[in-house]
């Protein structure tokens, strides 16, 4: 199976904001959606939120299944194609064992948590107690590009 998406969580996994949110999902998108503007991005995800909002209010169906279907009408809506990418060609990486790694999993997705060692790692969701063992866990960001080049020669 090769990986033609892979999808960040982006608070602690990847980044401290300095720009506007759909400044950085126009720049993520690209690669794999095309050239989608962040000014339609930023309505898009407003129309997909309050959409989702008023047909699934409070988290109708779970919270990773819903913010899930924001993303996807939020890229759809700014122009992406919305056969482009299945969702056995994806994969997600985040630092939250619930919302990120399991939500991830709950859709469909193929999943990483992101979990790295010392200081570096002060600002992930970890819960206390939590079992990894059963968990495909990266120490870092390049071990997800080791992960995503060794599947996609597998193909």
């Amino acid at each position: 199976m090769a990986i033609r998406l892979v999808i960040f969580d982006a608070l602690h996994t990847l980044l401290k904001p300095r720009r506007p949110i759909y400044v950085q999902y126009s720049q993520t998108f690209e690669p794999y959606l095309g050239v989608l503007e962040p000014e339609a991005l930023k309505n898009s995800f407003k129309t997909a939120l309050k959409q989702l909002q008023t047909e699934k209010p409070v988290y109708q169906s779970g919270a990773q299944e819903w913010w899930g279907e924001v993303i996807r009408r939020t890229a759809i809506g700014a122009g992406a194609d919305q056969e482009g990418v299945s969702m056995h060609e994806a994969l997600h990486v985040g630092d939250e064992l619930a919302a990120d790694y399991f939500g991830a999993k709950q859709s469909g997705l193929s999943a990483l948590l992101l979990r790295r060692p010392g200081p570096e790692g002060e600002g992930e969701m970890k819960e206390a107690n939590e079992d990894l063992r059963s968990i495909e866990v990266v120490s870092d960001l390049l071990h997800v590009v080791d992960r995503v080049n060794n599947a996609n020669e597998r193909g």
